[in-house]
Parts: C-alpha cells; sequence; structure tokens
C-alpha cells in the first residue's frame, strides 16, 4: 500500500500481475484491504463511490484449461505418492 503506486494483483497464481492504472489499494475500517476503483458516482453521505475489483470466479477458473490442467497434475502426484506409501505400507506388514 505506496501511495501514488498503481495497484497490481495476479489472476493466477504463474502469471505476472496485472496493473490497473485507475485503481488503488486501501485497508477498510473493518480491516478489509482490496483494489478498488472510484466509479464516478457518489454515496448517500458525499463520499466517492468505490468498488472492488475481484478476480475470476471459482466456476470461471475451472473453465480453464490451464488452471483444470494444474489441478489433475496435483491430484495425480497426490495420488501416486499416497498409492506408494501404502503399497510400502502393505508390503512392510505395517498395514493389513
Amino acid at each position: 500500500m505506496y501511495p501514488s503506486v498503481p495497484a497490481s494483483g495476479h489472476v493466477l497464481k504463474g502469471t505476472s500481475p496485472t496493473q490497473f492504472e485507475s485503481a488503488f489499494v486501501a485497508r477498510m475500517g473493518n480491516g478489509h484491504v482490496g483494489i478498488f476503483e472510484r466509479t464516478g458516482g457518489m454515496t448517500s453521505n458525499d463520499k466517492d463511490e468505490l468498488e472492488e475489483l475481484f478476480g475470476p470466479s471459482v466456476p470461471q477458473m475451472l473453465g480453464s484449461e490451464t488452471v483444470e490442467k494444474a489441478l489433475v497434475d496435483d491430484a495425480m502426484k497426490g495420488f501416486e505418492k499416497d498409492l506408494d506409501h501404502n503399497v510400502m505400507a502393505i508390503l512392510s506388514g505395517y498395514m493389513r
């Protein structure tokens, strides 16, 4: 949170950050930190109206082939590791 520095954030973990030229990072009164833009409107108590920027939803991300491939790869690695571990445990007599 640096004044006069454009806000930036990652949409996906492995991508470079996207810069939002007209947005800023702010901490709200309840402690929530987010990236916000002024909409140009005013609130009922004469303050600038703000809109928080969000990344894609989980269903949208799951529709992405890149995200789907990463999830499948991680699941397969975990499955193979657990399978190897359990086979060795059975062969060693630890599991029946």
